[in-house]
């Protein structure tokens, strides 16, 4: 019984360590998710940067052009594709 009432008096501290190990958590995640969300949008926007660029020197090269055009330019899956959007 004597047990039982000092791990009753130990749960407020025990949930604030667990609360808090969870927020530490989720915010490196959070973070980390972050941060691969950037880079593919960078990377997505040096792609068509390049892509547009390769246009400007030959201007037949076209999206859709069957002369091999610019492959940069042509876009990548669209995000609903790529990522399972939350529905609102």
């Amino acid at each position: 019984m004597a047990n039982l009432k000092s791990q009753a008096n130990n749960l407020p501290g025990d949930l604030n360590f667990a609360v808090e190990s969870f927020k530490e958590v989720t915010e490196v995640m959070v973070e980390e998710a972050k941060a691969e969300v950037e880079a593919h949008f960078i990377q997505t926007a040096h792609s068509y940067g390049v892509g547009a660029m390769a246009a400007m020197v030959d201007g037949s090269k076209l999206i859709g052009g069957t002369d091999g055009g610019a492959d940069a330019m042509v876009p990548p899956e669209p995000i609903s594709k790529v990522v399972e959007l939350p529905k609102i």
